[in-house]
């Protein structure tokens, strides 16, 4: 024998609440759901413009990615300074470490630079684009 349900009003406006919603969004032009979509994804990868101090702010997608770099490199300098740390505190140091940070800041030199120039000039062409 089937119990009978206790009847509860929420349930029943949460139904017309979903009904109500899929209709206003059937209501919306294909076009305009597009561009809304579109909009909404352009915000998140390239950021919102602020019109106040007439430049693009980062975006979610470019928070995300600078976090995950920033914890790649400290976990990486971290890793690094841990395998030189015991040498550095011994009487017959076999490194020369000051020699060794000269020599590996010069080979990294022209990424670093490069990379600087890339954020210059991609900021120049979005700040073009936006005027």
């Amino acid at each position: 024998m089937s119990e009978i349900a206790k009847f509860d009003p929420s349930t029943l406006m949460e139904g017309v609440r979903a009904k109500i919603r899929a209709s206003f969004v059937e209501l919306i032009p294909d076009d305009a759901w597009n561009q809304m979509v579109k909009t909404e994804i352009d915000n998140f990868l390239l950021g919102e413009y602020d019109r106040w101090s007439n430049k693009r702010n980062d975006s979610g997608f470019q928070k995300i990615v600078r976090e995950e770099l920033q914890k790649a490199v400290k976990e990486k300098v971290t890793a690094v300074i841990a395998e030189f740390q015991p040498n550095w505190q011994t009487e017959t140091n076999s490194y020369d470490v000051p020699k060794m940070l000269k020599d590996e800041i010069i080979r990294q030199a022209p990424e670093m630079f490069m990379s600087m120039i890339h954020n210059a000039v991609a900021n120049s062409i979005q700040n073009m684009r936006i005027q």
